[in-house]
């Protein structure tokens, strides 16, 4: 289906942030009701995030859809966090494009399958319980 008939029945569907809301759900249905998520950090910050158990943000996580293997933010040494949400967090307002998008219409047009899109998870901490495996994101060897 192209970018524009994708858009056309978004667009039926309701408004952006609904629309959004429905497609990243849709995802979480086809990986076993969670929403993959990737989350990159410098190395630095690598043992106070395992310290603490927890992916931590104020009120705000920044993450790309999808379980990323390659880094696409964090160039120098990092970590590479992938994450399942549960598909009950993901709601209007919980999940929202990353502030470079002009809104969730823009997200869809530059990302119409949302792979590789960034967001804003609104939320203050996300758990190790809910992170699937931990890369490090010059050698992609397993550090957790």
């Amino acid at each position: 289906m192209s970018v524009p008939s994708l858009l056309k029945v978004f667009c039926e569907a309701g408004s952006a942030p609904e629309q959004f809301t429905a497609k990243l759900r849709r995802l979480a249905s086809q990986n076993g009701g969670k929403l993959p998520l990737t989350h990159e950090s410098p190395i630095g910050n690598w043992d106070s995030i395992k310290r603490d158990g927890a992916i931590k943000g104020d009120g705000s996580i920044f993450m790309t859809v999808g379980h990323l293997d390659k880094p696409s933010f964090v160039t120098k040494h990092g970590v590479i966090i992938h994450v399942n949400l549960p598909v009950r967090l993901i709601t209007p307002g919980t999940i929202v494009p990353d502030m470079r998008f002009d809104g969730e219409d823009d997200m869809l047009r530059q990302f119409p399958n949302l792979v590789g899109g960034e967001v804003s998870v609104g939320m203050d901490k996300i758990p190790r319980s809910l992170w699937t495996e931990v890369l490090d994101n010059r050698t992609g060897e397993k550090l957790e």
